[in-house]
């Protein structure tokens, strides 16, 4: 059997076992990514490439209300929002999937990188220095550190009917979000965001785009999951690997519906993606009439504002 159908099977026993989010969060704990320092580095860099992007097309993060979608397992882009001068970081998530000693290790990590690299990463030459020796001091105490960089993690909350005020955020981001949603409750997720976030202010959203079991199995590649139909590919996921396999027009058409004007975007191609498509993999007809690139894309990184008619 292939090993990303084993990781599933696993995964979808933890799903309809009463204690499966217990024992799928001590697996994150001790076996998950965040434990392996090189894999923090390179999220490191991948949100501050994100960040980067931002700032670079008119994105403004320096003492604003900044809100995420998705706190997940370590809240390391709210950290890093903060270190970039963000007034305060909200994040969300309808699971309570945050474990502590985790943002320890990433905090320690964070650390390590500014020893090591300093001023030749262009992420530790642009942060506010002094919320860098908060992240020291605070290093080994999670919940102070999240106190000392005005960062406050909210959950469970329905992020289609989060209960802010209007108008209360001046930048709204997601990374790595959206892709696990339904998407008739995107468009609701986007609706709502666009009550909260002030006339000024921008939208945020980084998608990954590939098969997330092509991670863990060097046998598939990123576009793996679309041979399969709905119905297939419906009976695979649980709450654990739920993937919507929207691509990129998808989302543009759901975000520009939802009253936003994309500002700017930048995608990446999967090349061993693209070159095992022209030597013949099998597409569900689903996709059939979706060009090459359009399948292939990985990775999609949208701005926007909203539309004011």
């Amino acid at each position: 059997m292939e090993r990303w159908r084993i990781r599933n099977s696993i995964l979808s026993i933890l799903a309809k076992n009463r204690a499966g989010n217990y024992m799928y969060q001590l697996m994150q704990k001790h076996f998950g990514q965040f434990n392996d320092p090189d894999f923090i580095r390179n999220k490191i860099d991948e949100i501050n490439e994100i960040i980067v992007f931002a700032l670079n097309n008119g994105v403004i993060v320096t003492d604003t209300a900044v809100l995420e979608l998705g706190t997940g397992w370590v809240p390391l882009a709210p950290v890093m929002f903060s270190l970039y001068g963000a007034k305060s970081v909200t994040s969300i998530d309808i699971n309570r999937y945050y474990i502590p000693s985790l943002l320890k290790k990433t905090a320690i990590t964070i650390i390590d990188k500014i020893e090591n690299e300093g001023i030749n990463n262009s992420f530790f030459s642009a942060v506010d220095h002094n919320k860098i020796a908060l992240l020291k001091k605070y290093s080994h105490k999670p919940g102070p550190l999240m106190e000392a960089l005005n960062i406050k993690l909210l959950s469970p909350i329905d992020a289609r009917c989060t209960h802010f005020p209007n108008n209360a955020f001046n930048l709204y981001y997601s990374i790595d979000t959206l892709e696990h949603i339904q998407p008739d409750d995107i468009y609701k997720i986007l609706k709502e965001s666009y009550r909260i976030v002030n006339e000024q202010g921008h939208f945020l959203h980084s998608i990954d785009l590939t098969d997330h079991f092509s991670y863990f199995d060097d046998s598939i590649t990123s576009i793996n999951f679309l041979k399969f139909d709905n119905i297939e590919w419906n009976s695979l996921c649980n709450r654990y690997t739920y993937h919507n396999r929207l691509r990129k027009s998808n989302y543009e058409q759901i975000i520009e519906n939802s009253g936003f004007k994309i500002t700017k975007k930048k995608e990446t191609e999967n090349t061993r993606a693209r070159n095992e498509l022209n030597q013949g993999f099998h597409i569900n007809k689903k996709f059939k009439k979706m060009n090459a690139n359009m399948l292939c894309i990985d990775n999609l990184c949208f701005i926007s504002k909203k539309i004011y008619l």
